[in-house]
């Protein structure tokens, strides 16, 4: 596995062209907020608000606003637990502008932009709320605001607040602010702040702007606190020297290194059970609830070497806690305890955590106030911790055959908090808690409190090893898979562009209605004119008059009335890229395969379309991938009544599931001849469904390739706080079902049809019917976060996944 490496210093050195290199950390618990008190009126109709947010939870949360001394504001804000963002205006009435996009992502930053301009002839017009570029169209509220004067820009009242309402202490910021501009007097685009490169939002440098009589920049470079001044947090470098003052905020806030730009682990209040309390910029926790086995993970997987420091808390009694790395492939109360290794401590003794077993360290017991940091070299599977920089062991030998993510276990007996302040690179203080140190990784990213061990890294993006599939080289996941929504208009042939690509597999399902409403595959090897459905186990055939008579560069081509361009269907495609159109033999005189095969091959993103021909006797069939799949999707194009045979490796080649059913794993031995794939071939046996003799058939094979695709299990917890399965990427696409349950239908969500969260319009593999749509999960910046009880997705039980990439994580916006 690539993992963090010094090389990515030089690597990653060139996609921002314009770079944040610091934030500020607004503290709920702390009441933290600034403030600035106008001398002179500005433009009260007119003005942009820009920011970047990283947010720790989705509680609700004042970003700016002004008002009076009661609660007449003008403010914009996130409200709820949901993460609406809103902009309210009570001058007279309580008019809102309230989009239903949630923002519930705490694993990266988001840039937000709230324009005003309230003189504009269209109502649209006169509120413009931009989240990572994109300008907001759908709104839960959407009031008309009238040619009004709003509360900011006046002077008197409580002047301007950033972090919290105007008129009290309620609705606090929990989380961190970068480069927040504020210009009077001019309703600016999202462009003007930002733009897009290879499919990221990135920041860019303000130019040619007039800030107005009350405009600002807050860079957020300074640690003064208090009193406005250019030398404190608030200070203004806008060249208006509108300094703000700040409350609740300590030098040890700002300044920090975790920014849009190189965004930092912290501990994930979607990975969490309720008993931990997360507070400190989502670094510290601690619980206060009698017992143990209170967990938390970080936002972050590891790889190759990495270092972070926690900070020991209180220490009291023979019930000790622990912090190191865990297996993230598992829900966050049942990951497997085999899959831990760290440092344990209480009261009498410290103690490592091998592969999950303990055993003492000889070196006497942990005080409040310690600093232990853990060293992991992933390369060579050892790890090594260190008590206030001396280490306390060195090199223990771990297991690497998964996953991990750094965890939390907090046990706390009946007098004493327990918990830990963590550090993976962006805070030396521990949130005040000591004298900042200020010592960085080789690559010069990073402050930590003791110098980490020569070649070993913070736990930040622009550490993380460069995807195979990188917006820095020009290359983005939807260039190899992606989603087109399209009509059908009645007009035959009619070519449907936007894919991005050729597409080798083409999958399509009507949207709004059963009728005609078969999920249909083509493909580059089998061509467009005899479809498969998923939704039956028959034979491929013409779908009613539907054919595709081209491959194109951008799309396809559709002939015919009466199938998915039959005037106003909605519909999905999902495309996927093989060879681009190019095929290769396999013939058994190679000795890759015992049998002939076919296939179209894209190793880059790990996907293959294979054709060959059944024996009706256990053989081989190349794949073309040079990599192992994890997942086939196999189909008997000649026989009909023959199942789409399931292979996925969480189940094993025992066992397989059948794509047109709702039945849990089936145990058989005639379907893969109990024979994993390899990285050249899979195995059938006698399986009509597999291997009939002088039968045609397809497989569709696929790899996991690292920040583009995930094929992985997860275990359901029927609630509706859902179990968060990592990625490592913002998802694209997740197609899965229960495996240990029958009834489940398939489900599959994409990013086109739900492009803000919740997600929840929902299609059946399996299943004909119409879109159904409820909320089930939210995609974020590192994974899926289920949010459902149902047993489509998170009853309790096993489920199978696979998923593709929007972006990889090293890139990507909170969504």
């Amino acid at each position: 596995m690539v993992g963090f490496s010094s090389e990515n210093w030089f690597t990653d050195s060139g996609f921002y062209p314009y770079e944040i290199g610091q934030s500020c950390r607004f503290n709920r618990a702390q009441s933290s907020f600034m403030s600035r008190a106008p001398s002179s009126a500005g433009n009260k109709k007119t003005f942009t608000w820009s920011g970047w947010v990283k947010f720790c939870n989705s509680a609700s949360y004042r970003l700016f606003g002004s008002g009076t001394a009661t609660d007449e504001v003008t403010d914009f804000h996130m409200d709820g637990t949901d993460g609406n963002l809103r902009f309210r205006d009570r001058s007279g009435d309580n008019l809102r502008k309230e989009t239903t996009a949630k923002l519930r992502d705490v694993g990266a930053w988001y840039h937000i932009v709230c324009a005003v301009d309230v003189t504009q002839a269209s109502n649209s017009n006169r509120v413009k709320i931009y989240i990572n570029g994109t300008l907001q169209t759908s709104f839960s509220q959407d009031d008309t605001f009238v040619n009004r004067n709003t509360y900011i820009n006046r002077t008197g009242g409580n002047g301007m607040v950033l972090g919290k309402r105007s008129f009290d202490d309620a609705s606090l910021l929990d989380g961190y602010m970068a480069e927040v501009h504020f210009i009077d007097g001019t309703q600016l685009t999202a462009d003007t702040f930002g733009e897009t490169k290879e499919g990221v939002w990135i920041p860019k440098a303000v130019t040619g702007v007039t800030y107005g009589t009350n405009g600002f920049y807050l860079k957020f470079d300074q640690t003064g606190t208090g009193t406005a001044s250019a030398s404190t947090i608030g200070a203004d470098s806008s060249g208006n020297t509108n300094h703000f003052t700040s409350s609740g905020l300590a030098s040890t806030d700002s300044n920090l290194p975790d920014s849009p730009t190189n965004n930092f682990a912290v501990m994930s209040p979607i990975d969490k059970q309720s008993q931990v309390t997360l507070t400190e910029g989502n670094l510290k926790v601690r619980t206060s609830t009698t017992g143990g086995g209170y967990k938390v993970r970080g936002t972050m997987q590891l790889s190759g070497k990495v270092y972070f420091e926690g900070l020991i808390g209180a220490v009291g009694g023979d019930i000790g806690s622990w912090f190191g790395i865990a297996d993230n492939s598992d829900g966050i109360t049942d990951f497997n305890s085999s899959r831990r290794n760290g440092f344990y401590y209480n009261a009498s003794d410290m103690r490592k955590a091998v592969d999950g077993s303990f055993s003492v360290i000889s070196s006497g017991a942990v005080s409040a106030n310690d600093i232990i940091g853990l060293a992991y070299n992933f390369d060579d599977n050892e790890f090594s911790i260190y008590r206030n920089n001396s280490a306390v062991l060195t090199d223990a030998t771990f297991t690497n055959d998964v996953g991990f993510s750094p965890i939390a276990d907090l046990y706390r007996n009946d007098s004493t908090d327990t918990g830990f302040i963590f550090n993976f690179g962006q805070d030396s203080s521990f949130a005040g808690a000591k004298t900042a140190q200020n010592n960085s990784d080789q690559n010069g990213h990073g402050d930590f409190y003791y110098s980490p061990p020569s070649g070993y890294l913070a736990l930040c993006t622009a550490n993380l090893p460069e995807p195979t599939i990188s917006p820095l080289n020009g290359d983005q996941p939807s260039d190899y898979f992606n989603t087109l929504l399209f009509d059908g208009t009645g007009s035959s042939p009619t070519s449907f562009t936007g894919v991005g690509f050729q597409p080798d597999l083409l999958w399509i399902k009507r949207r709004d209605n059963a009728s005609n409403g078969h999920h249909i595959w083509y493909d580059a090897i089998r061509g467009g004119t005899n479809a498969l459905r998923s939704s039956t186990t028959g034979a491929e055939a013409q779908f009613g008059d539907t054919v595709i008579t081209a491959f194109g560069a951008d799309g396809f081509t559709i002939q015919g009335t009466d199938g998915p361009n039959a005037s106003g269907y909605n519909n999905v495609a999902w495309n996927w890229l093989g060879a681009n159109g190019t095929t290769t033999n396999d013939a058994s005189a190679t000795s890759v395969g015992s049998i002939d095969s076919v296939y179209s091959a894209n190793t880059t993103a790990g996907f293959s379309i294979v054709s060959y021909t059944g024996t009706g006797s256990a053989a081989t069939v190349a794949h073309g991938l040079g990599a192992v799949p994890k997942a086939m999707i196999i189909k008997n194009r000649d026989t009909a009544s023959t199942s789409w045979i399931v292979y996925h490796e969480s189940i094993g080649a025992t066992k397989c599931l059948f794509l047109e059913e709702t039945s849990a794993v089936a145990t058989t031995s005639a379907t893969f001849n109990n024979t994993a794939p390899t990285s050249s071939v899979f195995t059938v046996n006698t399986s009509n469904s597999i291997n009939k003799s002088g039968d045609d058939l397809i497989a569709y094979c696929f790899a996991e390739v690292e920040g583009y695709s995930k094929i992985g299990s997860y275990s359901g917890n029927q609630d509706a706080d859902g179990v968060f399965v990592y990625t490592g990427f913002r998802p694209s696409f997740v197609l899965g079902k229960s495996s240990s349950s029958s009834g489940d239908n398939w489900y599959i969500f994409d990013n086109k049809r739900d492009p803000i969260n919740s997600v929840g319009k929902d299609l059946n593999p399996d299943d004909y019917a119409a879109e159904a749509t409820s909320t089930y999960m939210d995609f974020v910046s590192n994974g899926i976060k289920f949010r459902s009880s149902s047993g489509l997705v998170n009853d309790s039980t096993t489920f199978i996944y696979m998923a593709f990439a929007e972006m990889p994580f090293k890139y990507a916006n909170a969504r």
